[in-house]
């Protein structure tokens, strides 16, 4: 009996060498492996906590006052500089920062202290805060790893601890900074894995209420948990309740005498509760947090979407169902919270950040679904297996983008003349044609401001005042662009490259010369451009219109807008444009490059043309167009075509492959095209190219180079 007893206590000392064992090696990975990704530490709330750290070391006090360079950090009270967020994650970190203060006297002779006084490495920050970021969240991890070999076996316990380690935020966000929500998770998953060790143990209840008064001092919205968990134990663990509750007390005194020493307050003002309910735009952040492609969590973490499915489909009976429900009842109060706070796309972070806090209780919440994969798999356990992988490499990919690609989190910055910050434009966060976990991948795509130009000059006075266009680049890809100017426009040199997500500026003048009072279309800049691997930019090709407005001599001088047209744009009775379609949406048509003045002779409208020239269509969707026009005169090298003389025009739409059109010179032609939606170019080019009539004839005195005039251009839309 005795050695049966002896071999006993061998076997569960071993097994509990071993879980420890596992429990270690598990933690010892995850570090590891979130220690490696350097290049997504954010320093945003957080860049502050190693400073106070030090300076409670140093001089026993939490201010920011011997930072020179923080004295517009925080606010201002009693005299002293203070962080805004609160000081549960500097407090817990001092014993770190003391190993790293001594060791770095010891090793290197550097004080940091003294040394951050006047300056700082953000590097040196950033790496320490990294690794005890790591530190804090792997640990959470192997607590999701123990809570799971409480109902669950060894592999299936490990796969739940790397759900929560790499499908969640625990890894994009509590892992890449010491933001409140590293620490947050840590103390709730600790005081979720004794609540349910307190199921069979209870004098692990004390233990709980301390994880859980320290979750509070650490991050305001988990008074949440505190309150509906403290509902349970008082419901369902009666003869220890008032242990419970005396073991949150000094946590809670000294919390409160804390504040009261440092800020004349009991609470700080980040924990005031006034911050919540000043959300005008509750039911768009509700929605938000759930499935906007920049901060919802049904987005970066759709795994979540098998632990509301588990809910419903659980034994009633069951004292831990009742706890999952009180779970459940926890993360829909946060996400209530959460959206009535007027900042709760959480400002420049990646994700769901302010779910990040609720992601033990719901990892645990997928449990009993992991209980039902078991083998043999039957048809449901194999449909549910086949979902969870699905899901589990969905939120993976996720969460891997935002660890290792720092473009998603440069998502969340301003790019001047490109893109205001998501702080400055909210709306952001819905824009599925920059959504965050994309960003970096994305094509060029050109946009240009302003969309129009109007230009205002006197008749018989110098030309007028030149406009700028900016050409920007939305996409993640360098993109190299190509314009055609209108025969009286001219441009300054300007560089044809525009890197991603950066901009580049046109300087434009017209020549006025020779114009009489009165409003003239001057056709249309065509801008095509295409990435440095040479497809084509999105929105590309794009064309700006150019109106010019002559005033007449003496005429006071009008201010040129420059985003829209002239207040009466310039009619063209050259482009006529019909339809078959009565009500239907009419392209856009302007003339582009190669096109001179309109001239006119009584009824007659033409304007010569230099080959070759282009006419530039804007359709609203796909559809054919009949084009009719007469070549009314028309120049080979030889000098002019006779009327009645065939001249061939070559035709070409955008990149389609050009074909000719035999035409009679002082006959109409007709051609039939197809138009793609958006811009097309219609090009129209003469076989024999440009004559300059005076070399011809030098008593024509015509110094332009011309190639053929067209007489009034009709386009019927069928």
């Amino acid at each position: 009996m005795v050695i049966r007893q002896a071999r006993s206590n061998v076997v569960s000392k071993t097994r509990r060498l071993s879980e420890l064992a596992v429990w270690a090696l598990f933690c010892l990975i995850v570090f590891v492996v979130y220690v490696c990704a350097r290049d997504t530490t954010p320093l945003t709330d957080t860049r502050y906590t190693l400073h106070i750290a030090l300076s409670l070391l140093r001089e026993g006090n939490v201010d920011l006052d011997e930072y020179s360079y923080a004295a517009t950090e925080g606010y201002e009270l009693r005299g002293h500089r203070y962080s805004y967020f609160p000081l549960g994650a500097p407090l817990a970190i001092t014993p770190f920062a003391l190993l790293f203060d001594l060791g770095s006297r010891w090793f290197s002779g550097y004080d940091i202290y003294e040394g951050f006084k006047s300056s700082v490495d953000w590097g040196i920050v950033a790496r320490f805060q990294l690794v005890l970021a790591s530190l804090f969240t792997a640990v959470t991890g192997g607590l999701i790893y123990r809570i799971g070999r409480l109902s669950l076996d060894r592999g299936r316990a490990v796969l739940l601890g790397c759900i929560f380690a790499f499908c969640t935020s625990a890894w994009s966000t509590a892992s890449r900074d010491l933001w409140q929500h590293t620490l947050s998770i840590l103390l709730l998953t600790a005081g979720l894995y004794l609540l349910l060790v307190a199921e069979q143990q209870p004098a692990s209840l004390p233990l709980v209420g301390i994880a859980l008064a320290g979750s509070f001092v650490v991050r305001p919205t988990n008074s949440i948990a505190i309150a509906v968990l403290t509902v349970y134990v008082l419901a369902h663990h009666r003869s220890h309740r008032l242990r419970y509750l005396l073991s949150m007390l000094p946590i809670a005194v000294g919390f409160l005498a804390l504040n009261v020493a440092i800020f004349g307050s009991i609470v700080p003002s980040y924990f005031a509760p006034q911050r919540l309910a000043s959300n005008p735009a509750f039911a768009e952040a509700l929605l938000g947090n759930l499935i906007s492609p920049a901060r919802g969590l049904l987005i970066y973490s759709p795994i979540i979407l098998l632990g509301i499915y588990a809910l419903p489909h659980q034994p009633a009976q069951s004292r831990l169902v009742l706890l999952n429900r009180y779970l459940a009842g926890v993360i829909v109060l946060h996400w209530l919270v959460i959206s009535s706070f007027a900042h709760w796309w959480g400002g420049a972070s990646y994700g769901p950040r302010l779910f990040t806090d609720m992601t033990p209780f719901w990892v645990y919440l997928l449990i009993p679904i992991l209980h039902r994969l078991r083998w043999p798999l039957t048809t449901h356990t194999a449909a549910l297996t086949v979902v969870l992988v699905l899901l589990a490499v969905i939120s993976f990919g996720m969460h891997l983008r935002g660890v290792f690609d720092p473009r998603t989190w440069d998502w969340n910055g301003a790019r001047l003349h490109v893109l205001p910050s998501v702080d400055e434009d909210p709306g952001r966060v819905w824009d599925w044609s920059d959504p965050q976990f994309w960003r970096g991948w994305r094509p060029a795509h050109l946009a240009i401001d302003p969309t129009a130009l109007c230009f205002v000059g006197m008749a018989g006075g110098p030309n007028p005042m030149p406009h700028s266009l900016m050409l920007r680049n939305l996409g993640d890809r360098d993109l190299v662009w190509n314009a055609e100017w209108p025969q009286r426009l001219y441009a300054e040199p300007a560089e044809t490259r525009v890197p991603a997500l950066g901009y580049g500026e046109v300087h434009l003048g017209v020549d006025s010369g020779g114009l009489a009072e009165g409003l003239y279309r001057l056709g249309g800049v065509y801008v095509t451009a295409r990435g440095q691997d040479g497809s084509v930019a999105r929105q590309s090709p794009v064309v700006i219109p150019i109106h010019l407005r002559v005033l007449a001599p003496g005429t006071a001088p009008e201010a040129s807008p420059t985003g829209g047209l002239c207040s009466h744009a310039a009619s063209d009775s050259w482009l006529v444009v019909r339809t078959t379609q009565p009500g239907g949406d009419q392209p856009h048509v302007t003339f582009g490059a190669g096109w001179y003045d309109l001239e006119t002779q009584g009824d007659i409208h033409w304007r010569w043309a230099a080959s070759p020239a282009r006419i530039l269509i804007n359709s609203p969707a796909a559809q054919r167009m009949t084009l009719s026009a007469t070549i009314l005169a028309a120049y080979q090298r030889a000098g002019p075509v006779a009327v009645g003389a065939p001249f061939t025009l070559t035709i070409s739409v955008g990149d389609r492959a050009s074909f000719p059109v035999q035409t009679v010179v002082g006959e109409p032609f007709v051609v039939e095209l197809a138009l793609a939606p958006g811009w097309n170019a219609v090009m129209l080019a003469s076989e024999a190219g440009n004559v300059r009539p005076a070399n011809v004839d030098p008593q024509s005195g015509e110094q332009r180079d011309l190639s053929f005039a067209l007489g009034r251009l009709d386009m019927m839309l069928r």
